[in-house]
Formats: structure tokens, sequence, C-alpha cells
């Protein structure tokens, strides 16, 4: 028995690897596209929902102001900071006068805060296309001509990219937790299956969600997804009930960020919605979750080391498949191969992440963000992407 469930443990890794391959080869490189350069620019609103990042906002803010893009608005909504994000961002608008500084002094009940702040911006936004876009992401100077360019070329609702994740610290576990995620974001997102309208596939970034006015104002607003923890992805949702037409891109790249510093800081910053977006905050979901997770990581090497002779073989099988998909995935997305043969490892962290998420939530009875506590109840009551 103990042989038959390793060597089916087995063949889901030569599975997943397949699908890995065929997922990462579907899903295009924002580089390599060369889209018709549009005759007349449509109007372009950026909104930067900003709280706290004092560290980051002047730099990001002047990528945007420095773009190619002949007619922009950049509208920056400070979100209660205690820092000097504010005073910033004030700053920067006296100096660019396409720059409109918002500040938001408290939050309505029933919102998290970064939704919010987006709610306040598209509510000023005036061009015919919104980027949704966050304070420390960085652009290349042609970065959003392209994109634009892109999206009217294939006649796109939604284009969503995923920027270029860096380390600048090199920190080895740090990159191979990050790869290991974004990775794992690419299978559950299912790019080969997000530009058929028919499809339930859908996806959001919240480094670069870019969307057409017309079809937003057809959707219910943020107000609909003013409690969803993974608003991002929550806006690609909300986008594709209304059959617009919506697409996923990569950048290896023009369009950066730097995502954590450290892995203690990656380890805090996704414990507020680690537990909610992958368990819907349900105990049975995340103990079922786990034992499939340790048992799907460890059943190659205990097929070798354990198994019958057909088990071992189905753990070198999978192993080699898990190698190839490593190597194809590393090249295409221009990533380290090597920790990319350690994603077992990073989900193991990543399921530690989880844990911990769920430990404090539970124990809190909900979660602290952005200076606010919401109840579990709350978030569940609003949370409307339940794929993660």
């Amino acid at each position: 028995m103990l042989d038959i469930l390793l060597a089916l443990f087995c063949l889901i890794w030569v599975i997943v690897a397949l699908n890995v391959v065929r997922e990462i080869k579907s899903i295009s490189i924002f580089e390599s596209i060369i889209p018709t350069r549009t005759i007349v620019a449509p109007k372009l609103s950026i909104v930067i929902a900003a709280c706290n990042e004092e560290l980051t906002i002047k730099d990001a803010v002047n990528t945007i102001s420095q773009q190619s893009y002949p007619d922009i608005e950049i509208i920056v909504v400070n979100d209660r900071s205690k820092d000097n994000t504010g005073k910033i961002i004030d700053e920067l608008s006296t100096i660019d006068s396409r720059i409109k500084a918002v500040h938001v002094e408290s939050l309505p009940s029933g919102w998290l805060g970064k939704v919010h702040a987006l709610h306040k911006g598209v509510s000023i936004a005036t061009g015919e296309w919104i980027l949704f876009t966050d304070a420390d992401v960085h652009f290349q100077v042609t970065a959003l001509q392209r994109a634009v360019d892109y999206s009217i070329e294939r006649n796109l609702d939604h284009l969503a990219i995923v920027p270029k994740i860096l380390n600048p610290n090199k920190n080895f576990w740090l990159d191979v937790t990050l790869i290991t995620s974004l990775t794992t974001f690419i299978q559950i997102v299912k790019p080969s299956s997000i530009e058929n309208i028919g499809s339930s596939a859908y996806a959001g970034s919240g480094g670069f969600n870019l969307v057409r006015r017309s079809a937003f104002d057809k959707t219910l607003g943020f107000e609909w997804l003013k409690m969803e923890v993974i608003d991002d992805v929550g806006l690609g949702l909300m986008l594709k009930r209304q059959g617009c037409s919506t697409s996923l891109l990569i950048s290896n790249r023009d369009i950066s960020v730097v995502w954590y510093h450290t892995l203690n800081e990656m380890i805090k910053g996704l414990e507020k919605n680690s537990f909610l977006g992958s368990t819907q905050g349900k105990l049975s979901k995340l103990l079922a979750l786990l034992f499939f997770l340790l048992l799907y990581i460890s059943a190659p090497i205990l097929a070798f080391l354990l198994g019958a002779g057909y088990a071992k073989i189905t753990g070198v099988i999978a192993l080699l498949f898990f190698a190839i998909s490593a190597i194809y995935t590393a090249n295409r997305l221009k990533l380290n191969v090597f920790h990319l043969m350690l994603r077992p490892i990073g989900l193991l962290i990543l399921s530690v992440i989880l844990c911990r998420s769920a430990f404090k939530n539970l124990k809190q009875g909900g979660i602290y963000w952005r200076g606010t506590f919401y109840s579990m109840k709350e978030l569940l009551n609003g949370q409307r992407v339940k794929k993660f």
C-alpha cells in the first residue's frame, strides 16, 4: 500500500512538472512584445495607494513621471501614513503638476485601507485607462507606452503584468521562497486559460493592473472588494465576471519591484492574508493542505529510499521531470536554476508561513493591517477570491 501511495504522489510530480512547463510556455514575456504604436495615446491615470512608504515612494513615482507616455496623471493616495509619505507626496506634486496628492485621514468602517485608497483614487481619475500599481514598483521609460499599445492592439479590457521580483541583498533563502511563490502563483492562475472569455481563470497583479475605464465602470467597483485581502487578484476576478477580456504577462526586466528585503520580512508580510487566501480561514482545510504538501514534497525521496522496484523508478522519473521543468522555467523567466531546484524546500517555507498566519489569525480572531484590526468574520464575509 505504501508503494502504491508513493508511486501515486510521484505521478503527481510528473503531472505538476508538465503543467508548469505548459503554463510557463503560455505566458508572454513583456519585454518580447512589440505592439503597434497607438497614433493618438488615450489619457492614462496611474493610481498608487501608499501607506508608510517614505523609503520607496519618491523613486517609484519618479520612474512614472519620467515615462515616454505623452498623457498621464499620477494620483498618489496617502493612506493614513505615520511617516513622511504624505509630505513626500505633497513635495512631488509641487514639482510635477501631473501628480495629484490625496490624503486619507480616517478609514470608513467595513473597508480595508488599501482598497479604500484605490477607491478614492478611481473617484478622481479622468483617464480612459487606469493603472493600479504599488508605491515600490519601478518602470523602464517606455513601459507604459508599450503596455497601453499592447492592450489596445489586443482589444483588452485588463492587462496584468507580474513585475520582475528583485533581491538586491542576494538573500539565498528569500530568493528560493520568492521563486517558489512566483511559480506557484502561475500554476494557480493558469495563464493558458485566462484569455478565454468562457474560462473561469483570472488573475491580477498589485504591481501592474491596467484597466480600461469603461470596462471598470461596468463592474461593482471597489465596494465589491472592500474587504478582500487579495485585492489585486480580486480586481481580475471582478472584471472576468463582467465578461471583460483580460491577459497576463510577466516582466523579466522593465517593470520591477523589491517585494521583500529579507525572509523574515516576507514571513511577517504574508501573515495577513496567507491563511484566509489559502484556506478561507478553515482549520480543516489547513490541515488537509499541510498533509498533502508534506506527502507530496517527500514522495520521490521516500519512494527511492523505502519503496519497492517500481516505486523507486517512479521516484527517479518524478525528479527527472521536475529537473526538466525547473531548467525550462529558469531559462524562460531568467531565474536562478539552482534556487528553482530547491522549490520543495520553498514549499516547506511557505507552509511555515501559512501555519504562522493561521496561528496569529486564530489567536487574534482576525488580522491587523495598516494599523487597523479586522475580525475573521467580516473578512470572510467580504472574501471574493477563494482559489488561492
